[in-house]
């Protein structure tokens, strides 16, 4: 993905893990996908079911509890894939999860994040985690990958399909800060500077340049 370590990364929104079959399937078709890393949000994990689900998933999983009907975020890795996690940051609320990691001898801050969809909750949200992140005395020429469901378009004409085309700004602009002041860039859009995304919001990673 970047510099000389390559690996894959999934995110995706479950709206909801609490049913077995379902968390079953949704394990299922991660699996299939050969992602080293995979981000899910929406989870609805909860403390009691964190053994069950690591069990199921057989391989590294960390959550971010919510409750069994909302919020929840987890990093789910691959079975034999070169991760180990230094240390973890979670969210009492379940709004977001992030590992220290060590990726075949290179450093990384990898963080999932679920965001609020009300404006005054997002905005408190999003300074929190830029607080977070400035604890951890980041650089700009640290490996900080954060994705996830922002809740968020960044350009709604491009980002959002359906509903009221309106742009967040006080959101964006918090946003738009995180990235600033760890130097990181939405990749998928600036792999797909003009492509209109076809399905809903897309989850949006943002990565430090290399």
């Amino acid at each position: 993905m970047m510099g000389s370590c390559d690996f894959k990364m999934l995110s995706l929104n479950v709206r909801g893990l609490s049913n077995f079959k379902k968390r079953r399937s949704i394990f299922a078709w991660c699996r299939k996908q050969n992602a080293n890393i995979i981000f899910l949000q929406e989870t609805h994990s909860t403390r009691d079911t964190e053994k069950q689900w690591k069990a199921e998933w057989g391989a590294p999983l960390e959550l971010a509890h919510g409750s069994s009907k909302a919020r929840g975020v987890a990093i789910l890795l691959r079975n034999g894939f070169d991760c180990k996690i230094k240390q973890t940051y979670v969210d009492p609320a379940g709004r977001y999860i992030g590992i220290q990691a060590q990726i075949n001898d290179e450093n990384y801050y990898l963080f999932n994040v679920y965001g609020p969809n009300n404006d005054n909750q997002a905005a408190q949200f999003y300074d929190h985690l830029l607080v977070v992140l400035k604890k951890e005395d980041l650089a700009y020429e640290d490996r900080i990958i954060i994705g996830g469901d922002f809740n968020c378009p960044m350009n709604p004409t491009l980002d959002k399909q359906g509903g009221i085309i309106m742009t967040r700004k006080k959101i964006v602009e918090r946003i738009k800060e995180i990235q600033m002041t760890f130097n990181l860039h939405d990749i998928w859009r600036v792999k797909n500077p003009q492509k209109k995304v076809l399905h809903g919001l897309k989850s949006l990673p943002l990565s430090s340049a290399d």
